[in-house]
């Protein structure tokens, strides 16, 4: 197998670790949002839930994901954080410019916003986050 070959394979599995650590932290989110919102409603709910995805998705990425030999929670976790906020507001753009600037029908606007986070979390977590 050749270098370039090697790499092609490590970088597929990394976007398929990704994409499952990803769908799993979306469902704790779901889940720990409705269990919360039963109690406290959606808003507060939400907030809980967005926490706990980020810690799955933070220690998922973090151990699984790409594998970090390094683990330096007072560098990396702040940096996930940013990135995870930074995410949502570069998805909040798309929405706002999709949808006021070029007046894309609503499901198109939030596709195209929905497809702008996982390229955006995945680069900056490989190559800022984890490095």
């Amino acid at each position: 197998m050749t270098a370039r070959s090697r790499s092609l394979l490590d970088i597929t599995g990394e976007i398929a670790r990704f994409g499952i650590v990803g769908v799993t932290a979306t469902a704790v989110h779901y889940g720990v949002a409705y269990a919360v919102a039963a109690v406290f409603g959606y808003y507060i709910g939400n907030v809980f839930g967005y926490l706990a995805a980020v810690g799955v998705s933070y220690l998922g990425h973090q151990r699984w994901t790409f594998k970090t030999e390094r683990i330096d929670h007072r560098r990396q976790l702040p940096r996930f954080i940013a990135t995870s906020l930074g995410a949502v507001a570069a998805s909040q753009g798309v929405l706002f410019v999709a949808l006021s600037l070029f007046a894309w029908p609503d499901p198109l606007a939030l596709a195209a916003a929905v497809a702008t986070v996982p390229p955006i979390t995945f680069l900056l977590t490989r190559f800022w986050v984890f490095r």
